[in-house]
């Protein structure tokens, strides 16, 4: 081979010895050259090509400002705001409080919650009502309206709830107003006011000296029985506290006068009516029971020298002490005028 072509293969003998054995390594494995070493000694510069080094840093973690692997952005950290709130959520999941038991969380603020389930009436538990009861009625610590019974005043008739106020007694009603029990008509009540008597009756309750009811006398006569006397309006007077009284004395003088034991005028009467003036009322005695005769009657024996009202056994005959004496010499001087309803001897 001639010299000159040696020389020339040479180099490129050298140049492919040298390409050779920049190849792959079992320590490159990709085929990519180590970093090159700095001129000066210090840290490899890395290779720009390289995804898992750079400016990552020596964990391979991205930079928090980088875009996320899906290309999204991250998002900001959130702030709470309970401005103005003492409950309910504070805008990122949490809370700005809780409320107490019966209260509820509105707009913001803790509210009581009214309690009414169940009730008609009375405190709510925040300061209202769940409601008011009618007249009549009145709340009862459950919260229900229940009637109140009306009988203040009153000693019968309707309660108002259904009930009474009381009952009255036999042969009597209920006045219209419910003050009193009122005895049905022919029949008086008793010294008691318990029950209500017959007038003409037997005299049940009823004395001798008798009773105000209302402005009316009642009284037990021997004869008669039971016996009402109208006094006329405020004129009967009770005297004591077991409730004797009668009709005040009035125009009646100490001698009395003659009458039926109603008080009314009679031709024949028989009950001799007196004024206690002690006491200031009328006191009835009656004639039979007084002289023990079934004749017996009231009259004024007349003399020359006056007068005498009282009881009599008969025409001209006294009862004294029980006993009966003539009053004249003899029956047949005796005169009674029934006129005046006088007796006379001899004149």
């Amino acid at each position: 081979m001639p010299a000159h072509l040696v020389r020339l293969t040479l180099p490129i003998l050298l140049t492919a010895l040298t390409l050779s054995a920049c190849g792959p390594t079992e320590a490159e494995p990709d085929g990519r050259p180590r970093p090159s070493a700095p001129r000066d000694g210090g840290t490899p510069v890395p290779d720009a090509g390289n995804p898992s080094e750079g400016d990552a840093g020596s964990n391979g973690r991205a930079d928090a400002g980088s875009p996320s692997r899906d290309g999204g952005t991250p998002p900001a950290s959130c702030t709470p705001s309970c401005t103005g709130q003492e409950c309910g959520d504070n805008g990122c999941g949490g809370s700005c409080g809780t409320c107490s038991s019966g209260e509820s969380c509105t707009d913001g603020r803790c509210a009581c919650v009214p309690r009414c389930d169940g009730r008609q009436c009375g405190p709510d538990g925040c300061g209202g009502t769940c409601g008011t009861c009618g007249s009549g009625s009145t709340c009862s610590a459950s919260g229900a309206c229940v009637c109140v019974p009306q009988c203040q005043g009153k000693s019968c008739g309707p309660d108002g709830c259904g009930g009474s106020c009381g009952a009255c007694p036999s042969n009597s009603t209920c006045t219209a107003s419910g003050e009193v029990c009122g005895c049905a008509a022919g029949y008086v009540p008793d010294a008691a006011s318990e029950a209500c008597v017959r007038i003409g009756g037997p005299c049940q309750g009823v004395s001798e000296y008798g009773h105000c009811a209302g402005d009316s006398w009642v009284r037990c006569d021997a004869q008669a029985g039971v016996v009402v006397v109208p006094c006329g309006a405020g004129r009967c007077k009770t005297v004591d506290a077991q409730g004797t009284g009668a009709c005040m004395c009035g125009s009646i003088g100490s001698d009395g006068i003659c009458l039926a034991p109603d008080l009314t005028r009679t031709t024949r009467p028989t009950t001799h009516f007196v004024c206690a003036s002690s006491l200031g009322i009328l006191m009835a005695e009656n004639c039979a029971a007084s002289t023990g005769s079934p004749r017996g009657l009231c009259s004024s024996f007349v003399t020359s020298s006056g007068y005498m009202t009282s009881c009599f056994c008969d025409d001209c005959i006294q009862g004294i002490g029980g006993t009966c004496r003539p009053l004249c010499g003899g029956r047949d001087v005796c005169k009674y005028r029934s006129e005046g309803n006088v007796h006379t001897c001899g004149f």
